[in-house]
């Protein structure tokens, strides 16, 4: 699907939409955390909507920047915040 189709953009825009609504009242996300949002929304079926790259694209788009990682381990993930808090 070429990405200047109506209906990618249509796709894209509906995604950002989610993902806008998912961070609005966060200072902190992890990309995991952010995946199981969308998987339990309407974007179940949407394979764009667990693609981590997008997704990274997506936060950056919104004003977040990646911000070091959350949690110790094997359990680590990265961890986004608004670019006005990141250290």
């Amino acid at each position: 699907m070429a990405r200047n189709d109506p209906q990618f953009r249509a796709r894209k825009d509906a995604i950002k939409a989610s993902v806008a609504c998912i961070v609005a009242d966060r200072h902190e996300i992890g990309l995991p955390e952010l995946k199981r949002a969308l998987y339990n929304s309407d974007l179940r079926a949407e394979p764009l909507a667990q693609d981590g790259l997008f997704l990274a694209k997506m936060l950056n788009a919104l004003g977040w920047r990646r911000d070091g990682t959350l949690g110790t381990g094997y359990d680590r993930e990265p961890r986004y915040a608004p670019a006005a808090e990141t250290r």
